[in-house]
């Protein structure tokens, strides 16, 4: 049963692994919206082009733009928006709470799509792609509106958000209008898009292409990058590598956009959308010194926008639950914590409200991880103590085993299976004690891996010395070693309870897999296991020498026993 359960544990491990790299879900498509007067256009594979519509009339307005290139900058509590007046589009959306690996400030918009020129509120025409580089290339009129400050920077305040409204027409057909409402706080600008084309075609506004910077693998290799929609209780993503080359999708929808690992990017929908999710290539840009250019494949949603116009929020921010929660459209469920969900909520809650004490994320983890251990301790204890016993079994055990050594026959093996098991029934030990209690706390184990490995409070949060993120794995691979040890030194205190030679070395490799399988994942989840170790060691410490000291004073006492009997005897 020892063996079974090992086998359990490393299984579980390298499952929960295997499952976070290599599976991906597939793309799925939202049902075409029930009929009506205005039917949306039914979905398409996302190898056909997508549909055109009905052709409209071409709607002629007189040249409308401007002649030389402007931005206007809005500064707002949680970021730092720049607008273009080329293309009317997002060029620079800055969070200030965050920054990227190499300690700058964190920009939303990537700076590979930035030099490819495809940005937030960048037009697309999924039918004829090169007929959206006229308007996102084109100078709009930039007029700004309210918040103070003047010339091209504002700050919104609350009797005040900051409008900007971008117009350009090439009277042969083109018309685009863009307003953004920012408010004085939160991360939701209000859009306003109206847009015709020539001959009719279908105009998008996209979500500009990629989102945080940071090489893929560079913290884990959990990291994800593309689109996602959230349509009734099913929540749909694409990675890059899911599309060939765009779905289109239609019908009713809460959210849809581009994620990172740590941010979104949405249009927050109310009605039915039109919707086109699409695979990018960005060009390599110019990275650290030591690393070679590499080009990005990434991932853009655009949004049709219908003839009268459409006008709703786009969230541009971090992706944290309670913050997520406020922002309604079920926008927090974008956090996949998988179905481990009811337990890594509630250990994310406990997480940040011991981190508001205590102001940091590593002793943070530390804490948490001796309230649990305190919340295991009577498992924990039972576990050891039935181990311990199973191990002072072993002679009586092998003897059974000697007996029936060579036995090949079925209803031998059964008996020799029943002298064993009345022999534990005889000592009070139960065969799954020291096994069941450690597959309970496995799926605290895993809540914890998910934890710590989606949830942007611990993104660049520092514990202590080289340890500057604890949602990255350790560079120096100190923590994993040193949890190996930890594991070697417990399994050294509690000897395998097996006289299976083959058993007892795969035991004594546990430490070896561990530590391998703990290389590359966040250092914050290495250091509540190491913590744990570190624990559980303590605690066993105290049960071997409780169990020396109940010996030692079993035998004295049977001594004393003895040596009443025998002056009894004299006496007599």
């Amino acid at each position: 049963m020892e063996m079974r359960a090992l086998l359990a544990i490393i299984l579980s491990m390298l499952a929960l692994t295997l499952y976070q790299y290599f599976f991906v879900p597939a793309p799925a498509q939202l049902p075409p919206p029930p009929p009506g007067p205005q039917p949306a256009p039914v979905p398409m594979p996302e190898a056909q082009p997508a549909p055109s519509g009905a052709v409209l009339p071409t709607v002629r307005v007189s040249a409308v733009g401007a002649e030389t290139a402007q931005r206007v900058t809005v500064r707002a509590a949680e970021y730092v928006a720049r607008i273009t007046n080329v293309g009317g589009r997002i060029e620079s959306f800055v969070l200030p709470g965050y920054s990227t690996e190499g300690g700058e400030i964190l920009d939303l918009v990537n700076p590979q799509a930035l030099a490819a020129g495809i940005l937030p509120l960048g037009l697309a025409t999924p039918s004829s792609p090169a007929a959206a580089a006229v308007p996102n290339e084109a100078l709009f009129v930039l007029e700004v509106r309210g918040g103070s400050g003047l010339g091209d920077e504002r700050v919104p305040t609350a009797a005040a958000p900051v409008e900007v409204s971008l117009r350009w027409a090439d009277g042969a057909g083109w018309f685009v209008e863009k307003t953004l409402l920012f408010p004085v706080d939160g991360n939701q600008i209000l859009l306003r898009v109206s847009a015709t084309a020539p001959a009719g075609l279908p105009v998008y506004v996209s979500t500009g292409a990629g989102l945080d910077p940071s090489v893929q693998g560079s913290r884990n290799f959990f990291l994800s990058d593309g689109g996602v929609l959230l349509r009734n209780e099913d929540l749909d993503k694409w990675e890059p590598g899911d599309l060939e080359q765009r779905v289109a999708l239609s019908g009713p929808a809460r959210w849809a956009g581009i994620e990172s690992n740590y941010f979104l990017a949405a249009f927050l929908l109310d009605r039915p959308a039109d919707l086109e999710i699409s695979r990018v290539e960005l060009p390599a840009a110019a990275g650290p010194e030591d690393e070679a250019p590499q080009a990005l494949e990434t991932v853009s949603v655009a949004l049709r926008v219908p003839r009268d116009g459409i006008e709703l929020p786009l969230y541009l921010g971090p992706k944290k639950y309670d913050y997520l929660k406020q922002q309604g459209y079920d926008l927090h469920r974008v956090i996949d914590f998988g179905w481990l969900g009811i337990i890594v909520r509630p250990l994310l809650v406990l997480l940040n409200w011991i981190y508001a004490f205590v102001g940091n994320y590593g002793v943070a983890i530390i804490l948490l991880t001796v309230l649990l251990r305190l919340v295991f301790l009577p498992l924990n204890h039972k576990s050891m103590v039935s181990m311990r016993k199973t191990q002072s079994l072993q002679p009586q055990m092998a003897a059974i085993r000697a007996k029936y050594k060579g036995a090949k026959e079925a209803e031998k093996r059964q008996k020799m299976n029943e002298e064993i098991m009345g022999l534990y029934k005889r000592e009070g030990v139960s065969p799954l004690g020291g096994c069941l209690p450690m597959l309970a706390q496995m799926p605290i184990l895993f809540a914890f891996y998910r934890l710590l490995s989606i949830s942007i409070e611990l993104r660049a949060a520092p514990f202590a010395l080289w340890l500057h993120d604890l949602s990255r794995y350790d560079p120096y691979y100190v923590l994993p070693l040193t949890m190996g040890a930890s594991m070697f030194v417990q399994q050294r205190m509690t000897p395998v309870a097996s006289a299976n030679p083959g058993q007892a070395s795969v035991m004594r490799m546990m430490p070896v897999m561990f530590t391998f399988m703990f290389l590359k994942v966040p250092s914050g989840l290495v250091l509540y296991w190491l913590v744990n170790n570190l624990l559980g060691i303590a605690q066993q410490v105290y049960i071997n020498r409780k169990i020396e000291q109940d010996s030692t004073s079993t035998k004295a006492h049977k001594q004393s026993k003895k040596g009443q009997r025998g002056k009894r005897g004299k006496k007599r």
